[in-house]
């Protein structure tokens, strides 16, 4: 019972009457564990508690801390999908800190253990879409994540499942931004990995402050534009990050200029600032020439082989405050 003193709200009377109940039904089996037992996905018991809401179980730590005492093979037992209880548990909204940090005390190997995609618990983690819970719990989970295992911010993710054109793969720091998880999440996969902000993705080139200003191409990324907050976390970051160009020749300033996500009346603040901290960083961007991508060309018949920021600003339409910066700047 010694694991519970660690968890707020839990005595040892508590561990101990929920220990003998489970101690109770074991016993009634004989030599059978009932709960090793697995149902046709492959779920056990420890599954099924990782599924279920904390509001529903107040103490759902205390009865994985039970359930691991009595069947410790349990947290490393993998589901159909190739998920062990952990796993389970990070991918649920409501996931808190003490569960989580109780399987991980009772099953260390669970952060590096890798899924029937070759996913990471981070990788499944940053993949997903912001409107898949609050942006509180996912700096908690993602937090708790690295913190147990900080390698894992060091090690790529093979896009799968559906995901294309580098938005479900790369380094997790390029994940995060292009998720555009919080700017807290970013800082901590960056301590972990400091070399990513500087490191551009195979998938696309596109180097992390490129993926702040850039929207990605899934479909649950079609309300995401420019991102203040992480652009400022790669221009802090990374000292060179307002000159670095991808495997296109854009620096990050086209990117804003050029992102169908900015096109929106409700999004023109952000790209404006955005756009200012670029100019800002580095005031030459707006003199920049960069290779026409064959869209723009579709998009305006007789552009010219290179084009400047404004240029593209004026094609994709993004808002007037930003074209009179460029204007200005320029």
């Amino acid at each position: 019972t010694h694991f519970s003193l660690t968890i707020e709200c839990e005595d040892e009377a508590e561990v101990d009457a929920k220990l003998d109940q489970f101690r109770a039904i074991w016993q009634a089996r004989g030599k059978a564990n009932p709960l090793l037992h697995a149902d046709t996905r492959g779920n056990n018991v420890l599954h099924a508690l990782s599924k279920t809401l904390t509001s529903v179980v107040a103490s759902l730590a205390t009865y994985i801390h039970c359930t691991c005492l009595l069947a410790p093979e349990a947290a490393a037992h993998k589901n159909r999908d190739g998920n062990t209880p952990f796993a389970t548990l990070v991918s649920r909204p409501s996931a808190t800190a003490a569960p989580l940090q109780c399987l991980m005390w009772h099953y260390p190997e669970a952060v590096r253990v890798q899924d029937r995609q070759q996913l990471l618990c981070l990788h499944r983690l940053l993949r997903e879409g912001g409107y898949s819970r609050s942006e509180a719990n996912a700096e908690l989970v993602i937090k708790t994540v690295v913190a147990a295992w900080p390698a894992a911010a060091a090690i790529p993710c093979v896009a799968s499942g559906g995901f294309s054109g580098g938005e479900g793969s790369g380094l997790p720091l390029h994940m995060a931004i292009r998720n555009r998880k919080t700017r807290s999440c970013a800082s901590a996969i960056f301590e972990a990995f400091p070399a990513a902000i500087d490191t551009p993705d195979p998938a696309d080139g596109l180097y992390a402050v490129h993926m702040a200003c850039a929207r990605p191409s899934g479909y649950h990324h079609s309300n995401y534009s420019s991102d203040p907050k992480l652009l400022s976390f790669c221009l802090e970051a990374d000292k060179m990050a307002a000159t670095r160009t991808d495997s296109h020749g854009r620096i990050a300033l086209c990117h804003v200029c050029q992102s169908r996500g900015n096109d929106r009346a409700r999004d023109s603040a952000r790209v404006a600032k955005c756009a200012s901290m670029l100019i800002s960083a580095y005031p030459d961007s707006v003199k920049r020439l960069w290779p026409t991508p064959d869209v723009h060309r579709a998009l305006a018949p007789g552009t010219s082989s290179a084009m400047l920021p404004l240029h593209a600003a004026i094609i994709f339409g993004i808002s007037p405050d930003t074209i009179q910066l460029l204007v200005e700047a320029f």
